[in-house]
């Protein structure tokens, strides 16, 4: 089903909020997500700290960007996270975006083999947003302080996004007589995302 551009949406981090000993589900005993759902974006720059029972834990991977904690074994534990998470908001006057992912894929061939093969080795995503120029500074901001965000990008105001931790790897305000000020923006994803 097409859908209309006019309803796209891009919504970027504004705050970071911290949290302590926050509840977790699981349904595996080996995967725990924070249980409530407004607090599973974790601020990229903020330590986690993970507990069981009350005491910090270690040999745990995690996922930032959709609040997780996994495990390499299926225990019974009582997980509760200690960190912050992140608010969002509307990117004020945007007016166009384009996101493109990428992934890097390794030849495995072997010899004796009629097909080739390949394997994931990394993966990448760049993203630009055009905007009417708001004097909020905030993107030069996040350009000058070199700062990493949360950046999401809806094809029809809801659904579920396309959602990166990102740097700005350009900004440029143009201005002309017979125009209005515009600002296009580039961004760069650092770390995982979720698409």
């Amino acid at each position: 089903m097409a859908l209309q551009g006019y309803n796209a949406l891009v919504k970027t981090q504004s705050s970071a909020i911290a949290f302590t000993d926050e509840a977790t589900t699981t349904s595996d005993n080996k995967t725990y997500q924070i249980t409530n759902a407004t607090k599973r974006i974790f601020d990229y720059e903020t330590e986690l700290i993970v507990k069981n029972d009350a005491s910090i834990v270690t040999g745990y991977s995690f996922n930032k960007i959709t609040g997780t904690v996994t495990f390499q074994t299926a225990t019974v534990r009582t997980i509760t996270l200690t960190g912050a998470y992140v608010a969002l908001t509307t990117v004020a006057e945007a007016t166009e975006y384009s996101f493109e992912g990428t992934l890097d894929l390794g030849d495995s061939t072997v010899f004796q083999t009629d097909s080739r093969t390949f394997l994931p080795i990394n993966q990448s995503a760049t993203a630009s947003l055009s905007r009417f120029y708001n004097v909020d500074g905030f993107f030069l901001g996040m350009l000058f302080d070199k700062t990493v965000k949360v950046i999401e990008f809806y094809a029809d105001g809801g659904g579920d996004p396309f959602r990166i931790y990102a740097m700005v790897s350009s900004d440029s305000v143009s201005a002309s007589i017979d125009d209005l000020i515009k600002e296009t923006v580039s961004f760069q994803m650092t770390d995982k995302g979720v698409i």
